[in-house]
């Protein structure tokens, strides 16, 4: 599914749009202990600011991919090209590292963009994700489009980094961040029901908020290494 990000949520939370914005990155970052020599390609770049920052602040060899035009027209870094997850324009055991930030949700199935990411990476490689999940799933009936739609709860996602080669090594909980995020939006937009507009394009009905909020929806980064 591609997601072009809303310049009403770039407005509230700039070019980093995730919640925890780089302060997950640099989490990760000091986690998997990189050489000043890897090479790192962050999927669904965005606008580039995570490529920034790995390559200014770390000197890391950095390229993105993103399925959106625009958004990667608006990216300050050259090394950014336009593909999808599910067939990344690399050959195999090319990169030490793989940033993942706010895409795997989108994404259906998830296994083929996994595959490819393990492909991509060199034996003990890093996989860094940051993502929503579903902290109680419920029924899982949400709106078709939305970052939403690809979540799962947190065994679930374990075993499909299990099944596609991946073990995994960090696993964290920062709900916190979301929380954060969603009231900042609010407080902007002025209204929850402005704050549904936003994350799910098309009419949310009353039942659609009532199965997210059964499902408590949480955000995580997790580190998963290649075996």
């Amino acid at each position: 599914m591609q997601y072009d990000i809303p310049e009403k949520l770039r407005a509230v939370t700039g070019d980093s749009i995730r919640p925890g914005g780089l302060i997950l990155t640099e989490r990760a970052v000091d986690f998997c202990g990189f050489s000043k020599s890897a090479r790192i390609v962050d999927i669904g770049c965005g606008f580039g600011t995570t490529l920034s920052h790995l390559r200014h602040r770390h000197g890391f060899r950095v390229c993105g991919i993103d399925i959106s035009a625009r958004m990667l027209s608006g990216s300050p870094v050259q090394t950014a090209v336009q593909a999808g997850a599910e067939n990344l324009p690399f050959g195999a055991d090319v990169f030490e590292g793989i940033f993942c930030e706010c895409v795997l949700s989108l994404l259906s199935p998830p296994e083929r963009a996994l595959d490819e990411f393990h492909r991509v990476l060199r034996s003990g490689g890093y996989l860094v994700m940051s993502d929503l999940y579903l902290r109680n799933p419920g029924k899982r009936f949400y709106p078709v489009s939305s970052c939403l739609s690809g979540a799962v709860t947190k065994s679930e996602r374990i075993m499909q980094l299990s099944d596609c080669g991946f073990e995994l090594l960090l696993w964290e909980d920062h709900s916190g961040y979301l929380k954060e995020m969603a009231a900042r939006i609010v407080w902007r937009m002025g209204s929850r029901e402005d704050l549904m507009k936003l994350f799910f394009p098309g009419h949310c009905s009353a039942c659609d908020w009532a199965s997210i909020q059964r499902a408590r929806p949480g955000y995580f980064l997790l580190i998963a290494r290649k075996k």
